[in-house]
């Protein structure tokens, strides 16, 4: 792969929500429909299962970005974008790509000849990235869509049956 090449694989990875200022990097972490089961629907709430669904992406989304700073350094900061949170963007603390831009001001990104062992290793660490986030997805969805993950959930948040005798402040 050239330079040229290296740079337009590079540039598609990065973040245009602009959050984290300098080079940062983009990741769809949006879920498909989730099939929670009907037995839980009838149980609790629409508002304990969305709660309890955010929660469980929020848990996974902490862990894998626990990893991900652990495992390549040279990330600097992480955020969530986009209307709804369906982005993580990683922000880096040695960017290897040079944006210049052409008289019609189209974007050309670069890498400079002395930056493309780390840029080849930056673009691997993107596309190992992009895959363990699909793989959490996956299993994120799997739990959510099984009986056991909301066996727990549905105790806890059950609405308790009144007894027949209702309270008289009377008495």
């Amino acid at each position: 792969m050239d330079r040229e090449e290296l740079a337009r694989e590079i540039y598609d990875f990065l973040d245009y929500h602009n959050v984290l200022h300098g080079e940062a990097y983009k990741f769809n972490i949006k879920l498909p429909v989730i099939n929670i089961p009907d037995e839980v629907r009838g149980q609790v709430s629409e508002t304990v299962i969305n709660e309890v669904s955010h929660a469980a992406m929020q848990e996974y989304l902490l862990g894998y970005v626990d990893t991900f700073q652990q495992k390549f350094p040279w990330i600097r900061k992480w955020a969530q974008a986009g209307r709804m949170g369906g982005w993580l963007v990683l922000a880096s603390h040695n960017p290897v790509l040079v944006i210049g831009h052409r008289p019609d001001g189209v974007a050309v990104p670069e890498v400079e000849p002395e930056d493309v062992k780390n840029a080849r290793k930056r673009l691997r660490d993107l596309e190992e990235i992009k895959a363990l986030i699909k793989e959490g997805k996956e299993w994120l969805v799997e739990d959510l869509e099984s009986d056991d993950f909301w066996k727990d959930h549905v105790e806890t948040y059950k609405p308790h049956r009144r007894s027949r005798k209702h309270w008289d402040p009377r008495e």
